[in-house]
Parts: C-alpha cells; sequence; structure tokens
C-alpha cells in the first residue's frame, strides 16, 4: 500500500509527571492513534535536563507499554514485550547529546511495529513538580533514510564495569568502529568519524566487564 507524506512537521514535548518527594524515577508514554494509513517519523531527540537534577532519560519505541494504569510507571520495566521493543536514544547526564543523521528517521504509528514512544526518567535527587523531560521533532515528510538499531544481548551477569567496544569484519580484516572505556557512563555515544557497512559485512561487539582484557564476552 502507497502511503502519502505531508510536508509538515509536529513537535511533542514529553515532561514527567509530578514527583513526590521520595519518587526518583519515572516513565512518560506518548500515544499513537493516528488515522489507518497514517505513518510519522521521529527525526530529531533533544532532552531538556538539568545536569544537576537529571542522571538519564532513555527513550524506547514499544508496540505496548507495560501497563497503561495511573500510577504504574514506577520501578517497571517500559515495555510489554522486549521483543517488540527498541531502545532509540539514551542522554547521561555528562555526555553531549547524540546528532542524528539528516534526512533520516524512525518510523511509528498504525501499520509499524511501534504504536507509543516511552520515555524514561531517572533523578539523580527527589525533586516535586519538575520540569524535565525531551522534545521530540516528528514530521509526515518520509525521510531519506530509515534509522535502526541492532541490540546485543547476553545473559544478565552481576559486574557492574562493563564496557562495549564495536568492530567491523570485511574480507578477513578487521576495523574498529568504535572502542568503550570502563569509566565511561552507558548511553549513546556519536561516533567520530560516519562507516560504511556492505552485505556480507561481519558486525562483531566484545563486552569487557573486568579491568582485565583477557576476560570479556563476545
Amino acid at each position: 500500500m502507497n502511503v502519502s507524506y505531508e510536508t509538515f512537521k509536529y513537535l511533542f514535548s514529553i515532561w514527567s509527571l509530578p514527583l513526590t518527594d521520595i519518587i526518583q524515577s519515572i516513565i512518560a508514554v506518548l500515544t499513537f492513534t493516528f488515522l489507518s494509513r497514517t505513518k510519522f517519523d521521529p527525526v530529531d531527540f533533544h532532552p531538556i535536563y538539568d545536569r544537576q537534577k537529571v542522571q538519564f532519560i532513555t527513550t524506547y519505541l514499544c508496540l505496548k507499554p507495560y501497563s497503561v494504569e495511573e500510577n504504574f510507571w514506577f520501578g517497571h520495566q517500559p515495555c510489554s514485550n522486549t521483543d517488540l521493543s527498541m531502545i532509540i536514544y539514551e542522554w547521561y547526564y555528562n555526555i553531549p547529546a547524540v546528532q542524528w543523521p539528516k534526512e533520516a528517521g524512525f518510523r511509528v504509528g498504525t501499520n509499524t511495529p511501534y504504536r507509543y514512544v516511552i520515555i524514561h526518567i531517572k533523578y539523580s535527587q527527589s525533586i516535586i513538580n519538575d520540569i524535565y523531560g525531551e522534545q521530540i521533532t516528528m514530521t509526515r515528510t518520509r525521510p531519506k533514510y530509515k534509522i535502526g538499531t541492532y541490540q546485543i544481548a547476553t545473559n544478565k551477569f552481576a559486574f557492574q564495569s562493563r564496557s562495549i567496544s564495536l568492530y567491523r569484519v570485511r574480507h578477513h580484516e578487521l576495523q574498529s568502529i568504535f572502542k568503550g572505556n570502563l569509566h565511561w557512563p552507558q548511553t549513546f555515544y556519536q561516533l567520530p568519524n560516519s562507516i560504511d557497512i556492505q552485505a556480507n559485512d561481519y558486525l562483531i561487539g566484545t563486552c569487557i566487564y573486568e579491568h582485565k582484557s583477557s576476560k570479556y564476552l563476545r
């Protein structure tokens, strides 16, 4: 089915709900209930924060949230099915926000795998009636490129300090894409240079979970 895109943008500001003096983590939800032939593309995410009060902001795309009850948001997972969800953005308090490629976006809305945008905000301290959240720019103009994510999963283990590095293998040659650091926060990082991925390339991720480089997970 062909979908016609209109050339105007929607700008949403997602704010967290009023907090009590004991709640330090909250999740807000944006629901897409558009017409049957309507698709929207988020093209930019901009955190609205105070570095002294907000520790991190994570954004998910979900087919269905974990719950829609009024007070479920505290301490639960954001999506009902992790296999039908995707982390699309994460900001940590001392890391610059990621700049998305131009003419690129995510597909959300009716007839797509994702109907909800979930915003998770973790606070460094308890505050009341904050004004922090995330600004999402959305468009009906079809972007030239579609943004996607690859998630590398392992079984749970009890090491807090870990870093992830990524490599590309082409024609049996290994090239480093990004090298993590055990002392860096776990969040999205901007690549210093762009890299092309072609058919028959391999992407290899390593997770260093101890200071000894001989112990790692592939």
